[in-house]
């Protein structure tokens, strides 16, 4: 399975790499954090979402306390 990439990759705005198996929550959250700026990567089961983390340079937000 291919990596979702919704836009064009930037170093220069945060992405977001957001996992859920339904294609409308995917979709909604991908739309309004592409609005608020993100860079937005969908993936909608865990392999696929390890794929993109392998092929991606995202790292977990560690200014969230319990962010892992």
């Amino acid at each position: 399975m291919v990596p979702t990439c919704r836009g064009h990759f930037s170093f220069l705005s945060p992405s977001i790499l957001i996992v859920d198996d339904e294609p409308q929550i995917l979709e909604i959250l991908s739309s309004y954090l592409q609005k608020e700026g993100y860079h937005v990567l969908t993936a909608s089961e865990g392999r696929e979402a390890l794929e993109i983390a392998e092929a991606y340079p995202l790292s977990p937000d560690d200014s969230r306390p319990n962010a892992a």
